[in-house]
């Protein structure tokens, strides 16, 4: 699920877009890649989200509100787990992130301890999540828009 955040070609040429560049960054729009050919476009404001697949996680502070792609639709075997997730803080999108099983070794992404701390992200976590969380590990990268220091949901 490879992912593209861009920012619409017709707002490059707006005087407007230069004159927020400062405040609202390059970009304004996030898509994911699906494999099967299909862009699946991101909600900039959390109250768009309804009716599409991202399923209501849980607020981390200091992460904002996290929705993962089609978690209710995970079997026992996980085979339908997309790693994606989004954050959200006041109602606006303000990152993303992706999770995946296994223990790596770096300093830009966060190993959880085995099992643990996935509901502080996603309630409810399906068994076959919380069952390969404590035997490979759980590691997950955050991509924040913005530094921000309060994100409390």
């Amino acid at each position: 699920m490879p992912t593209s955040f861009q920012q619409f070609p017709k707002q490059c040429a707006l005087v407007e877009a230069a004159k927020t560049f400062d405040r609202d960054g390059t970009g304004d729009l996030l898509q994911f890649y699906l494999k099967d050919g299909t862009f699946l476009e991101v909600p900039n404001n959390e109250a768009d989200i309804v009716n599409t697949p991202w399923d209501l996680g849980t607020c981390f502070i200091s992460m904002g509100v996290h929705y993962w792609y089609d978690s209710f639709e995970i079997t026992d075997d996980c085979q339908e787990f997309k790693p994606a997730f989004l954050l959200y803080n006041g109602g606006v999108l303000k990152g993303w992130g992706w999770a995946s099983f296994g223990d790596y070794e770096s300093d830009t992404y966060e190993n959880q301890p085995p099992g643990s701390t996935i509901v502080a992200f996603m309630d409810p976590v399906p068994p076959c999540i919380t069952q390969l969380g404590t035997e490979y590990g759980l590691t997950t990268q955050h991509v924040f828009f913005r530094d921000e220091i309060e994100m409390v949901c």
